[in-house]
């Protein structure tokens, strides 16, 4: 049986990591970034930085990403990769859905949609852009090539989780 995944696409601050952790426990939070911030947590700690302070997290901002578009000069499936073969994700149990709470780029696509019929879900919030050029130019290559579910983030976080319950329903029915 194929794992049931989901993808949470948008921009920083939309709600991804939110929704994400409202689905459990049906679902497990897992991101691409978890393996990216593994990496620099001990540079990070060796500055006394903080990596899960949220100002931290701005600051260093710049950092995540040029990591994080480096690696995947050198293989663009790179953080995939690490996500699949994490000793974390390993352990989990195979038949437990995940949701993947920052889609930002067309490999993460390939591998979720293409590759393991995930559903791809474009979350969309009033007043959030893009945090820099490299998110808006990656996410527009998404919205591009897929045709992500929409959900807004207008109202208490559980309105996103009424949004998304019925397209998880409808797509994962189709699949069976």
């Amino acid at each position: 049986m194929q794992r049931k995944i989901i993808l949470l696409c948008g921009y920083a601050q939309v709600g991804k990591d939110t929704l994400a952790t409202l689905l459990a426990p049906e679902f497990r939070r897992v991101a691409f970034a978890d393996e990216l911030k593994r990496d620099l947590k001990p540079l990070l700690r060796r500055a006394g930085k903080d990596p899960n302070d949220p100002k931290t997290k701005e600051f260093v901002r710049p950092l995540l990403v040029e990591y994080g578009k480096t690696m995947r000069l050198f293989d663009r499936s790179y953080w995939v990769k690490r996500l699949v073969a994490s000793t974390r994700v390993k352990m989990m149990s195979p038949e437990r859905p995940w949701a993947v709470s920052d889609c930002r780029y067309v490999s993460e696509c390939q591998w979720g949609v293409d590759e393991n019929q995930a559903l791809l879900v474009y979350i969309k919030r009033p007043g959030i852009g893009p945090a820099c050029a490299e998110e808006r130019d990656s996410i527009a290559d998404v919205l591009h090539l897929y045709s992500p579910s929409e959900i807004h983030n207008s109202r208490e976080p559980a309105y996103m989780l009424e949004q998304i319950r019925p397209l998880i329903q409808l797509h994962f029915l189709n699949r069976e």
